[in-house]
Formats: structure tokens, sequence, C-alpha cells
């Protein structure tokens, strides 16, 4: 409780900062590209359906606005807003009851990031998840059971809910002891119930851990190292003795690191680059858990070119590039370089910016319209370009430390969390780009999408 309540002091504040960096220059598309995220992120915290949906409708506002003054605007974690934008529209659909309102905000999610894919061709396509109406029918569902109820009776609903889960998966695991999806459901659920039973916690998590660690052998997927991290993270913490501490705290930076390789989203790996880096906190936090073995406790030190990296490792004028940039550091990473703070920014000097456009239009009231593909020379000319960095590959260049055009990073955003990526879909949740900065989010992530 203490953490989820800090979590949402941390975005209120950020809020609050943005609105006087907007009230100081109503043309600073950065700070409202940031108030609009923080806004979604405290809509997920909201137990209240109605509220919610103001604050997501005024966040959605926030991100219009955004994009009218620069069609490129970004956040601070260098994620587009254009897709943040269709990552609100999409929660919109899953909280929305009425199924003809809640298509269409389906549909401006699609249109959304359409247009950004379309504009930024080196992030590739985003596509909406599979199961998108199954999801919504289970949190309509949820919010139904929720309804009338208190915040503590809200709690109590929820956790029945988790060992209705956690039951349903062990009684089809003997029916299927290899199904990886029941195995990643099942550790899920275990690792949610081990944040409310305290008496059975360590158990949990220890569990957890086995299940995951036999659904890593049937399946190497970035999704089950990411879970097992903080599988591992959270057995870690809560270790009496400093060597069992290590251990675990250790092996969650190895899979992490083994998932950011698998990653195939060069967004996604840059912000996971940033929580490897913030996992190196750990040591200090079971030292505050446990002061009388602090000093046997072997801290390892965030490497070089780890530390180095800026909050925001993407310049805005340097789409494509960055894209190679992650690559570059990933490639260091797997090798285990410590040399991975030197990037490519000099061949971006030869890069094209994203094309612009005369104006830009707010989604809300855009209706879908067809777009003119890239042409077969410029597709070809690209090719070139992209054969001509390769080559380029050793030159030397500055490091990632030469600050982004200031015109994206105000002054009341440059310093402080900043808040997590939503290109991806796996982010929709109320934190979970931040669990792996504190364990407990992710796990508080499902309860705040259930109230």
């Amino acid at each position: 409780p203490d953490g989820e309540e800090e979590y949402i002091n941390m975005l209120l504040t950020k809020v609050n900062e943005c609105k006087a960096a907007h009230k100081r220059d109503p043309n600073n598309d950065a700070a409202l590209v940031e108030w609009g995220c923080g806004l979604s992120f405290l809509a997920m915290t909201e137990g209240d359906m109605k509220k919610k949906k103001e604050m997501l409708r005024e966040s959605r506002d926030k991100l219009n606005k955004a994009i009218k003054i620069n069609p490129d605007a970004i956040t601070a974690n260098g994620d587009y807003a254009i897709f943040q934008l269709g990552s609100i529209f999409y929660i919109n659909f899953l909280y929305e009851e009425d199924d003809k309102q809640a298509e269409q905000y389906f549909e401006k999610c699609k249109l959304c990031f359409s247009k950004g894919a379309k504009r930024y061709p080196h992030i590739g396509p985003i596509s909406t998840p599979d199961n998108a109406y199954e999801e919504r029918a289970h949190i309509q569902a949820t919010a139904k059971r929720m309804q009338g109820k208190t915040q503590q009776e809200q709690l109590q609903e929820y956790v029945q809910m988790v060992q209705e889960e956690h039951a349903r998966c062990e009684q089809k695991l003997k029916e299927n002891p290899e199904d990886t999806n029941l195995l990643m459901a099942n550790a899920r659920s275990m690792l949610e119930l081990s944040q409310y039973d305290l008496m059975n916690s360590r158990l949990l998590v220890e569990k957890a851990t086995t299940q995951l660690r036999k659904c890593l052998q049937l399946e190497r997927s970035c999704e089950v190292l990411t879970m097992l991290s903080l599988a591992l993270n959270s057995r870690g913490l809560g270790q009496p003795f400093a060597e069992g501490a290590r251990a675990d705290l250790v092996e969650a930076r190895e899979c992490f690191t083994e998932a950011i390789t698998l990653e195939q989203d060069p967004v996604m790996q840059r912000q996971m680059l940033l929580q490897l880096r913030d996992m190196y906190g750990f040591y200090a936090m079971w030292k505050e858990r446990c002061p009388e073995q602090a000093d046997q406790l072997v801290v390892d030190q965030v490497p070089d070119w780890l530390a180095d990296l800026p909050d925001s490792i993407v310049s805005p004028n340097m789409s494509e590039a960055s894209a190679l940039n992650t690559r570059e550091l990933v490639s260091h990473l797997k090798r285990g370089s410590r040399q991975g703070r030197r990037v490519k920014n000099e061949q971006t000097k030869a890069m094209a910016p994203p094309p612009k456009v005369d104006r830009s239009e707010e989604v809300e009231e855009v209706k879908e319209t067809s777009e003119q593909a890239p042409s077969s020379a410029a597709s070809a000319e690209a090719k070139k370009k992209k054969k001509k960095r390769k080559k380029a590959k050793n030159k030397s260049a500055p490091t990632p430390e030469d600050p982004a055009p200031e015109r994206y990073v105000t002054p009341d955003t440059k310093t402080g969390p900043s808040f997590p990526s939503a290109t991806s879909l796996g982010l929709v949740g109320a934190c979970a780009a931040a669990a792996l900065v504190a364990a407990y989010l992710v796990i508080r992530s499902r309860r705040a999408a259930a109230s």
C-alpha cells in the first residue's frame, strides 16, 4: 500500500509540473505529452469508473493538442505521442460499457497505430492484441463484480478472483502440464497472491519461480524471461541472507538481459535498458530491509556504458538512427562489452527527418482515410542509405551525453522518474513498464485494472 501511494504521488507531482510548464508556454508540446501520459496512468489507479473515464478523456485531449502543435511530439522516454494516444483509445475500448462506443474507440486506436506506422516506418507495424474482445469481456465482468463495493470490499473481491484464477490454472495444468500459457498464468496468479497472503508469501514466490523455470525450458521467450526476472527480484528482496539475495538479484538481471536481446521492438528495448539499470538499485533496497547484513552483501556497480545512458536515449530528429543505436547498445549487451555507450549519431547527419505535414489532425475527430504508401523509389533510396550506415558502423561518433533539443524536454520534466512507454500494448496496464523498477507495481497493475 505504501508503494502504491508513493507511485500515485509521483504521478501527481509530475502532472502538476507539466501543468505549470504548459501555463508558462501553451505551445510546449513536451509538457502536454507528459501531462496526458500522467493522467492515463493515474486513471488506471482510479477505482471510480466515472472519474477514470474523465481522466482518460482529458488525457486524450492533452495528447491531441500536443500532436496538433508538433506532429512528431514524443515523451521523455522517446515514445511518439501518436502511439500513446492509440494505447489510451485501447484502454477506453476495454472499459467502455456501451458496445457501439467501445467499437469506435477500438477503431480510433487502430487508426493511431496505422498513422504512426506510416509516419515512422522504422518502428514497424503495431497491431492490437488478437484477444482484444476477450480481454474487454473479462474487464467488464470484473467491473460488475466490483460495482457498489467499498475499497476494502473490492480488494477482498479481487483477491478472491486471483484465487479462483489460480485454482483454475492448477486444475487445467493437471490435464496439460506443459502448456506454457497456463504455466505463466499460474505463476502470475501466485506472484499476485504473494502480495496479500503474507504468511505464505515466500512459498508462493518460490512456486512461481519453479513454474517459470519449467516454462523457460519449454519456451525461451522474452515474456517468460521478464516474468522470471520479476519473480527472482521478488524472491531476492525477501531473502534473509546476503548470499542468497545476491544470487537471486544477479540471476534476475541475467534473465532480463536475455529478454532485452530477444525483444524485437527498439522502443521497448530502450525502455528495458533503462529498467535494467534501475535493477542495480535493488541492492540498496535489500540493505534497507536487512541492515544487520548490509556489510556482507557484495554489490555490483552499474556498467559504465549503461550508467551513461540518458533517461531519454532517442533523438527526436534522428528517429530511424535511434533504432540502430539501440541495436548497437544491445549488441554490446550481448557481448558483455563496456563500450555500449559508443553510439552512431554521426550516421544520422545524412538522414532526413520524418516527413512533415502542413497541419496535424486530431485523431479524436478524424475519419479514417486512405494514405499513400511510400513510393518504390523512396524505398530503394532508403535501402541505399541503410547500406551506407552499415558501412559507417565503425566510425567514431559523439556519445549519448549530447542533449536533445530543448523543445522536447522542458525544465520541469528533465529530472525525476519518467513515465513508462506505452508503444507496446503489453504496457497498457496501470504501470507495467515501471514494474521491474519496483516489483510490487506490476502486481498492483491488475488490481488497478480490476477496480
